[in-house]
């Protein structure tokens, strides 16, 4: 593993210990299969990513991947519990604690499916390693769902695509 890797890794870490702070667990027994994520508790489904995308774990996340050629993770964080009557764009920025230098470069508010999200793009610094952001929060049945994806910012607009595939089939089953 280059030092490059190692960093990003630890920089991907870092964000999914803030969702864990934050309330949001991993479940024990949960599925992904055919783009279906299935808990006890949390039903979704998901845009469907290429290979390259390799399902893993990170603590804190309900569901993560990762492609190693572009330094991408997109993880999805749900939180159900002790959730706080906060704007879209509050909920944003506590994504954001840790991130230093930061810079948003795209804001805005679009639907994912018939639900308002906020969907932000920020680069900064976790751990000393600069990273580019895509991150897609939004409310639905009394959770909070985000989505995210971080990047190398040289290889961050190829993943964003796939990323934008992945938001794109979200939706809540019940």
């Amino acid at each position: 593993m280059t030092i490059r890797r190692a960093a990003f890794v630890a920089a991907a870490a870092s964000l999914a210990a803030l969702a864990l702070a934050a309330g949001c667990r991993t479940p024990k027994r949960a599925t992904d299969r055919g783009g279906v994520y299935d808990s006890r508790s949390l039903k979704f489904h998901h845009g469907t990513l290429p290979d390259e995308w390799k399902r893993t774990k990170v603590e804190g996340t309900s569901l993560a991947f990762d492609n190693r050629p572009l330094d991408a993770t997109i993880s999805l964080f749900a939180n159900c519990k002790d959730i706080e009557d906060v704007s879209l764009r509050a909920l944003v920025q506590q994504e954001l604690v840790g991130l230093e230098n930061k810079e948003v470069l795209e804001r805005r508010e679009d639907p994912v499916g018939d639900r308002e999200a906020a969907d932000w793009v920020v680069r900064g610094e976790l751990d000393g390693v600069t990273v580019q952001m895509n991150l897609v929060v939004l409310r639905i049945g009394g959770c909070v769902y985000d989505l995210v994806l971080v990047a190398d910012p040289q290889t961050f607009e190829k993943a964003r695509a796939d990323f934008k595939v992945f938001v794109g089939g979200f939706e809540v089953i019940k």
